[in-house]
């Protein structure tokens, strides 16, 4: 027999239909509110709510955190004194950095 797949089959027209994987890693959104209340549970720094609430509307908490959270993090915790807005400096960083190189290499 063999074990099931996250991917099942495909229609005629080419999508694929999803299988019972999908349903256990599919995560239910959350609000922006509690997207803010989660980082400061995390021990992350946040100085103004209001900004980050701004930024979080804009740009995918699992973009923006998720994605920088591996290196920031020490037994499920961020690490003492980052911050969201050091977060947000970084992913900026980034986001100028990838522009340069895509240039480049065109």
């Amino acid at each position: 027999q063999h074990p099931t797949r996250l991917l099942t089959m495909r229609t005629k027209s080419g999508h694929l239909i999803l299988g019972e994987k999908m349903k256990k890693i599919y995560q239910e959104p959350i609000s922006i509110e509690n997207q803010v209340k989660n980082l400061i549970d995390l021990g992350l720094l946040v100085k103004d709510k209001s900004y980050a609430k701004k930024i979080l509307g804009r740009i995918s908490y699992y973009r923006l955190i998720k994605a920088y959270s591996i290196t920031l993090k020490k037994d499920g915790r961020y690490i003492s004194g980052i911050s969201f807005e050091d977060i947000v400096s970084l992913y900026k960083f980034d986001r100028e950095l990838r522009q340069l190189i895509f240039e480049i290499i065109e």
